[in-house]
């Protein structure tokens, strides 16, 4: 007898549920849910270190501490002779890659110089702290000068860094 008083009682809330949902399906009833969320934007841990060097004694290469901006003069080269200054990128980040790529690249004397920007590991910093990559200037005397003026350049390069998931970059570039 009260196996059946139970299975009534299962049968009568079943059907009230259903009822219950039949209701808010026919009435069409809507759940509305209003507010906001925000994150915090912050740039990545990624700059030039300190370690600079030129090919030769004609670059003077510097970069702007803790920052993604570097700064090349040349000067005194002869036609088709090519400088180079190199830079070193530090990631700081422990669990982000960054993928650099050339924001800008400015040259203060076109007519005479030409000006290439490279970055090793097809641009990627891995995640570990002090992963760095290589960053290098090339610059090429391209038109010999007549006036003092114009046997010198300045180079800016700048650089942005994006953030990419560490564990998909590839272990060719961060083993």
């Amino acid at each position: 007898m009260r196996t059946k008083n139970s299975y009534k009682l299962i049968i009568m809330l079943a059907l009230i549920m259903f009822l219950g949902v039949g209701y808010a399906v026919v009435n069409s009833i809507s759940l509305t849910v209003t507010g906001t969320a925000s994150a915090v934007t912050e740039d990545l841990d990624v700059y030039f270190t300190s370690t600079t060097s030129g090919s030769n004694s004609k670059v003077t290469a510097t970069s702007t501490a803790g920052s993604l901006t570097a700064s090349i003069k040349v000067s005194d080269l002869t036609l088709n002779e090519t400088a180079t200054a190199t830079y070193n990128v530090e990631n700081n980040e422990t669990d982000v890659a960054a993928l650099l790529s050339q924001e800008s690249l400015t040259n203060s004397n076109t007519d005479h110089f030409t000006v290439t920007a490279s970055i090793d590991n097809s641009g990627y910093v891995c995640a570990k702290k002090s992963k760095t990559t290589k960053v290098t200037i090339t610059v090429k005397m391209i038109k010999t000068p007549v006036a003092e003026a114009d046997s010198s350049t300045n180079i800016t390069l700048k650089l942005k860094a994006e953030p990419k998931d560490a564990t998909t970059v590839s272990s060719t570039y961060c083993s």
